[in-house]
């Protein structure tokens, strides 16, 4: 096991560790039958919340995984739901898919628009069988916008964005509806059953019945770790000792999802499909914590989930497969965006031209430097204002603007991170703009350079504001009541948009 932190305090050199060769043909590609694609996507999981940055967390088969994979140290997602879902299937930065505004409320009329391609489109092309379990939170008022119309030829899940675990409902006012599927239609079986469970017993289900003629892609974006906070008994009496109710339950909903991978891979192995698959980990964004009873832990980085902080941005992810990529901590820099031309090139296609994404197969394969230089953490305008948005070049990072939780909260299980607190900087008007940091020297963003590097805070500016003009689609805003649950038999249903 990794000591929590070590790589994040030895600042942000990029490791160079051998992977093991494979045949390829004269255009460098592999000739082995192309691998199997296992995304899992965790919702609302903070940068301390797993073992191998905090020992008190139980996750061994995640561990597993990652200790005989590539942990990603600086993976970047965006700072909520919606927006990562979207980066992550099109390769594509939210201000050009219109989801750089934030996460897609029930009632909100749009969704991810329908003539960007999605990575489940490209593998179904190439003759991959498609299946999404889990949250799907990219839109659903016209059935265009469903999973299965996205390139997903089966869907097991909900389409908003949280519900009960137990229940799968979600209310809006005094209207509750209901939120399950299998494929279109509304599927009772799932009432009073836990989530996380019905998640990770469908993917097995579908990996045990899958036809091997055909490689799989199986995209598994969980409902955990995201609120309410629930969880059965057994796992919040996994951590009586930590004193806090609320972070006993979250972090028996983080075993919890443990567990259901701990099942998927279980049904890889039975079935003889794991050497031949990539498994993808990785959270939405960063946990919400520091406020309003929130249970998730980012220490020791600064921010919460919905903030350009990198509490908020970097998040926890790892990529594994037997024999073809040597384990590693990998520190260079990588965007939920590269995710879609990684996996492309992974399988043997060409990426895609046109997106934001890039790929780094082959240095994941050979043990080469990740190439990314530069990244957009996001562009959203503000009526009259400073855009709240974010730009890293290299090691720096430049925030015009930020809003949300910007302190540092250490987690309750663990007294002797009090001590370690940094200072907080008092609060004052300008604080929340123009702040440069040197992330190689300052991980934590505790001193703001802006003042001491004037030039490159205005280049760097300049740039960001430069990206910020290439906001693309304007999605319409507000809830449409043409949606609410009460028209539908109390369902939360397409086609009111």
């Amino acid at each position: 096991m990794r000591l929590p932190h070590l790589a994040l305090f030895l600042g942000l050199q990029v490791s160079k560790v051998l992977g093991v060769e494979q045949d390829v043909n004269e255009e460098g590609k592999s000739s082995a039958a192309p691998p199997n694609i296992l995304i899992m996507l965790a919702d609302d999981l903070g940068w301390h919340d797993l073992s191998w940055h905090n020992p008190r967390v139980i996750s061994p088969h995640l561990a597993v995984l990652a200790d005989n994979g590539i942990i990603l140290e600086q993976h970047y997602s965006q700072q909520v739901c919606s927006p990562t879902r979207g980066a992550l299937l099109t390769g594509r930065y939210p201000i050009h898919i219109g989801l750089n505004e934030g996460i897609i409320s029930p009632m909100e009329p749009h969704g991810l628009p329908t003539d960007v391609e999605t990575l489940a489109d490209i593998l179904q092309a190439a003759g991959y069988s498609t299946h999404a379990v889990g949250k799907w939170h990219l839109g659903f008022c016209n059935s265009a916008y469903l999973p299965t119309n996205r390139g997903f030829q089966h869907h097991f899940g909900y389409w908003l964005g949280a519900q009960d675990y137990y229940m799968h409902t979600r209310a809006v006012g005094h209207d509750e509806g209901y939120d399950f599927r299998n494929d279109l239609e509304v599927d009772r079986s799932a009432e009073g059953n836990y989530s996380t469970e019905l998640y990770g017993a469908k993917a097995a289900q579908i990996i045990r019945a899958h036809n091997q003629d055909q490689p799989l892609f199986l995209y598994l974006p969980f409902q955990a770790v995201h609120g309410p906070l629930q969880v059965p008994q057994k796992y919040e009496e996994l951590y009586t000792d930590v004193p806090d109710s609320h972070r006993q339950t979250y972090l028996g909903m983080v075993t919890a999802m443990d567990d259901a991978v701990g099942e998927v891979v279980a049904a890889l192995k039975e079935t003889d499909m794991f050497e031949n698959t990539v498994i993808v980990f990785l959270s939405d964004n960063g946990g919400p914590t520091g406020h309003d009873g929130h249970a998730a832990n980012n220490w020791p980085l600064r921010g919460s989930k919905g903030t350009l902080w990198e509490g908020g941005t970097r998040t926890v992810a790892f990529l594994h497969q037997p024999g073809v990529l040597a384990p590693r901590e990998e520190q260079g820099l990588m965007h939920v965006t590269d995710w879609l031309p990684t996996l492309v090139e992974a399988v043997g296609l060409d990426p895609p031209v046109g997106i934001d994404g890039i790929s780094h197969w082959k240095a994941f394969r050979d043990g080469g430097e990740l190439t990314r230089t530069e990244m957009l953490y996001n562009f959203k305008n503000i009526s009259g204002g400073t855009p709240i948005a974010a730009l890293r070049q290299g090691n720096w990072k430049y925030l015009s603007h930020v809003n949300g939780f910007d302190g540092w909260n250490p987690a309750p299980e663990d007294t002797l991170q009090e001590q370690q607190k940094p200072t907080k900087e008092p609060h004052t008007h300008q604080k929340y703009f123009n702040q440069l940091f040197d992330l190689a020297s300052d991980p934590l963003e505790e001193h703001n350079l802006a003042d001491e590097e004037p030039e490159r805070a205005a280049l760097m500016a300049e740039r960001l504001m430069e990206l910020g003009g290439g906001v693309a689609v304007d999605q319409p805003k507000g809830d449409d009541p043409a949606g609410n649950p009460a028209n539908f038999g109390g369902v939360w249903s397409d086609g009111w948009c």
